[in-house]
Order: structure tokens, then C-alpha cells, then sequence
């Protein structure tokens, strides 16, 4: 098939009021650069080796579309849908891509730095060893994606959806996470020195052997996260966050920011923690500390001992009142 056909075709379908149907069809190394295909079906053709320079491609269909080694420089790619599409290897460095779906697509090693990929769905995609930085991926969804090995350094994931995602060895030097959801992600060994966590949802999350030095995670919630595998945590920002049972055994958190934590049910033992950190959590009650013991706050200590106090009352007063209930039925029976 040529460019004619192919610009006939449409032009033909649309006088129709149609929507210009290519599926399937073997556009292989040929010239479709600057073409109209705007809502276009291509799902499952053959576009390797094409040159999609400048083509519009707006709200396209290339759901399982071989798009390998294809030219799609400064082409229109908003809206367009690439589920389960081969992307892999391909330099889109600086494109746009806002809302495109691309969900289980291939972009395993493709170059996306500076990429715009805002609001994009790319759930159970594979992006292995991509290059991503600087990349605008803002409320985009990547859950259950395979991000290794990614780079992804000062790239903006403010709230991205990336529950159950692979970053295992990722790269995220002061990448912007705030208000991401990582709940059960895989972050180990991934590197986050200087990256911004502030109120992100990190449940769950695996930091084994991840870098945290200089880490912004104030107001995160990280209950039940274990950070004594962190291989790093120095001057990481902790004010405010909710570590309620989570497992700091045996880590140094004096140079660590504590103010207003929750640390409920943590456990610290063989942490090493001042007393004034301690004074400015928001919650200590159950932690074990340092030492082994369980913390118990003066209030329910206090409240405790009431408690005690009004049971040994009642008691006595029960005991009291069967006596002289036994003391009447004695005078009666005289």
C-alpha cells in the first residue's frame, strides 16, 4: 500500500461519516509523516520502521500496534490510545503524550526524558531501563508497572498512582512524589536521596536496601514499613509522618526530624533516639522502646490506676453489701 491509498481511504471514510478503519494493515517502513490521522483505527498494524514525523495521531487507535523503530518525532500523540502497542527502544524525548492510554504497552529502554505523560493510564506497562527523567508523569496511573531499573530523576510523579509497581533499582534523585500512592511497591534498592515524599502513601512499600539520604517524607504515611533495611537515611525528614507500627530496630534516628510523629506500636528497640525526640512525637503509646520495654502514656497510666481504684471500690462495696444482706437474714431467722 502507498501514501495515496492510504490518504484515500480516510478521506473516503470520513466523507461517509465514518471512522477510517486500517486495522492490520502492513504500513512497514512507509512515509506517513505530517498525515491527518486523527481517530484513526490502527490497532494491530504494522508501523515498524515508519516515519510518523509530525503526523497527528489525536484520540488514534494503536491498541496492539507494532510501532517498533518508528519516527514519531513532534507527532500529535494526546489522547491517542497504545494498549499493549510495541514502543520499546523509541526516542520520545519531549513529546506529548497527556492522557494517552497505554496500558500493557511495551516501552521497555524507550527515551521519555522531558516526556509529557500527565494523566496518561499506563497500568501493567513495562518500562524497563527507560529513560524518564525530568519527565511530567503528574496523576498518571502505573499500577502494577514494571518501572526497573527506570531513571526517573527530578521527574514530577506528584500524585501518581503507582500501587504495586516494580522500581526495584529505580533511580529518583529528587524526583517529586508528593501524594503518590506506592502502597505495596517494590522500592528496593531504588535511589531517593533528596526526593519529596511529603504526604504520600507508602503502606506496605519494600525499602530493602533503598537510599533515603535527604528524603522529604513529612506527612507519609508509612505504617507498618520496615526502615531498619533502608541502607540509608541520613538527614531524611520524618515531621508529621505516621509510623505507627512500623519497624525501626536497631536504626540511629538522632539527626533524623521526628516532630509530630506518629510512632504507636513502633518498635524501637535498639534504636537510638533522644529524650527530646521523644518528647515531640504526637504518639508514642505501645512502641516498644529502646530498651525493650512497651511504652505507656501518664494518661492511661493514669487512667489505669483509676480504673484499678474504682474495681477495688466496687468490690469492696459488693463484699460489703452481701454482708449485710447475710447479717438481715440472720436477724430474721432469730
Amino acid at each position: 500500500m502507498e501514501r495515496g491509498q492510504v490518504v484515500r481511504i480516510i478521506k473516503d471514510a470520513r466523507r461517509r461519516g465514518e471512522i477510517p478503519d486500517l486495522n492490520g494493515l502492513d504500513f512497514s517502513a512507509m512515509d506517513l509523516s505530517g498525515m491527518d490521522l486523527r481517530a484513526v483505527n490502527l490497532s494491530q498494524a504494522n508501523l515498524s520502521k515508519s516515519n510518523l514525523g509530525q503526523a497527528t495521531l489525536i484520540r488514534a487507535d494503536l491498541s496492539e500496534a507494532d510501532l517498533s523503530r518508528a519516527e514519531l518525532g513532534k507527532a500529535y500523540l494526546h489522547g491517542a490510545k497504545l494498549d499493549g502497542a510495541n514502543l520499546s527502544k523509541l526516542n520520545l524525548s519531549g513529546e506529548k503524550l497527556d492522557t494517552a492510554s497505554l496500558v500493557g504497552t511495551n516501552l521497555n529502554r524507550a527515551k521519555l526524558n522531558k516526556t509529557c505523560l500527565r494523566w496518561t493510564i499506563m497500568n501493567e506497562a513495562s518500562l524497563l531501563e527507560a529513560n524518564l527523567n525530568e519527565a511530567n508523569l503528574q496523576a498518571a496511573k502505573l499500577r502494577q508497572s514494571n518501572l526497573s531499573q527506570v531513571k526517573l530523576n527530578r521527574a514530577n510523579l506528584r500524585e501518581a498512582d503507582l500501587r504495586g509497581a516494580n522500581l526495584h533499582r529505580a533511580s529518583l534523585t529528587e524526583a517529586n512524589l508528593s501524594q503518590a500512592n506506592l502502597q505495596d511497591s517494590d522500592l528496593s534498592q531504588a535511589d531517593l536521596s533528596k526526593a519529596n515524599l511529603t504526604q504520600s502513601h507508602l503502606v506496605g512499600v519494600n525499602l530493602d536496601g533503598a537510599h533515603l539520604r535527604g528524603a522529604n517524607l513529612s506527612r507519609a504515611n508509612l505504617s507498618k514499613v520496615k526502615l531498619n533495611v533502608v541502607a540509608n537515611m541520613r538527614r531524611i525528614n520524618l515531621s508529621q509522618a505516621n509510623l505507627s507500627r512500623a519497624d525501626l530496630q536497631g536504626l540511629d534516628l538522632s539527626n533524623i526530624d521526628l516532630s509530630g510523629a506518629d510512632l504507636s506500636q513502633a518498635n524501637l528497640q535498639g534504636a537510638t533516639i533522644s529524650e527530646e525526640q521523644l518528647s515531640h512525637l504526637k504518639n508514642l503509646d505501645g512502641a516498644i522502646m529502646p530498651d525493650g520495654s512497651t511504652y505507656v502514656s501518664k494518661e492511661k497510666s493514669d487512667e489505669a490506676g483509676s480504673l484499678a481504684v474504682r474495681a477495688s471500690q466496687k468490690q469492696k462495696a459488693t463484699a460489703s453489701g452481701l454482708a449485710a444482706s447475710l447479717a438481715r437474714i440472720k436477724r430474721q431467722q432469730s
